[in-house]
């Protein structure tokens, strides 16, 4: 069902202890959901929280204070065993830097394969291959030879591409989009954007955003949320907030971007 909710925060709040023994309050009462087949996009400036939020939301960081529903069940990264397992293959993280979560020295092959066997979905080489020619083809990798090539062979476009594809593998329900265009060219971020774009249509997948960049929360998104320090500023239909913010801190991030109209 479209209209379902896959996942559900509610008062997250996040802080970090400093070495003076204060702490630093690096998100405070931050509450979203994201529906099936949509496109939640979360911006922000650099250490406005946002990146914190989704790491909350993808169970890699324990929240101090909230809770996080995925799925209608609650408290879900306190599973263990295949029950755990079985959850992180419904919801997928993509980073903001491929080459950090890549195996350098691994085989495009054997980058694709792991999560196909971890999971159980093929095991036979011959299955594994086929598979992942046609990940592979999905986002724009499918060239002659690539499967043996190593990761720290292919550019950083190449490398993100294939972020997408390891995480597609394993069919995921939600993928969770850290700035995954931050450090490419203007041409290839638009690529990137359209790609991730197209692979949700098709597959119904809901996708969280996280981007400092405006103009790509627009392309991509059906909603946005606005952080600022820590909290939800602003949030809406994106076109709508776009057009018409209400917000001082929104119009300010408007103003210092040219929009495509």
């Amino acid at each position: 069902m479209k209209d379902e909710v896959v996942l559900q925060a509610k008062g997250l709040t996040k802080h970090f202890p400093r070495r003076n023994g204060e702490t630093v309050t690096a998100v405070s009462n931050v509450s979203l959901s994201l529906r099936r087949a949509e496109t939640l996009a979360l911006v922000g400036e650099s250490g406005s929280g946002k990146t914190t939020v989704g790491l909350m939301v993808a169970g890699l960081l324990p929240p101090s204070a909230g809770q996080v529903r995925l799925f209608g069940q609650l408290d879900p990264f306190s599973l263990r065993g295949g029950a755990a397992r079985a959850l992180r293959r419904r919801l997928q993280w993509i980073p903001q830097m491929p080459s950090a979560s890549l195996n350098p020295d691994a085989t495009v092959y054997r980058t694709l394969a792991e999560p196909l066997r971890a999971h159980g979905i093929v095991t036979r080489r011959s299955e594994i291959r086929r598979h992942a020619a046609n990940l592979l083809a999905k986002v724009g990798l499918d060239q002659p030879g690539i499967l043996g090539r190593r990761t720290r062979q292919m550019s950083i476009g190449q490398q993100q591409r294939l972020a997408i594809a390891r995480s597609l593998s394993v069919q995921p329900e939600i993928l969770i989009c850290d700035e995954v265009t931050s450090g490419l060219d203007a041409c290839i971020q638009m690529q990137t954007v359209a790609l991730l774009g197209r692979i949700q249509e098709e597959n119904g997948i809901a996708m969280l955003f996280i981007t400092h960049n405006l103009a790509l929360a627009r392309w991509i998104g059906n909603r946005t949320i606005v952080m600022h320090q820590g909290r939800i500023v602003e949030e809406g239909e994106t076109e709508a907030l776009m057009c018409s913010p209400r917000k001082a801190y929104t119009k300010a991030l408007l103003d210092a971007v040219a929009l495509p109209k």
